[in-house]
């Protein structure tokens, strides 16, 4: 966890939301669960290739939130 954080805070971001969970058939996987606000792509996919270049990632999506327009 703290490799990971520590994307973030070297760029000076703070994850809105963080949720860690220890999984697996033989509960020796972690999975986190973080969202930002108002990350710019380019920056989200620069942090998500410094993620999957650690050792023993294995697994790294990203997505976008968009707020519903009102009619």
């Amino acid at each position: 966890m703290p490799r990971v954080l520590g994307q973030f805070a070297k760029r000076g971001l703070v994850p809105s939301q963080w949720h860690s969970t220890i999984a697996g058939p033989r509960g020796d996987e972690l999975h986190i669960d973080l969202q930002l606000r108002g990350l710019r792509p380019e920056l989200c996919e620069q942090i998500a290739q410094a993620l999957r270049q650690m050792v023993e990632v294995r697994l790294v999506l990203t997505s976008e939130k968009r707020l519903a327009k009102s009619a």
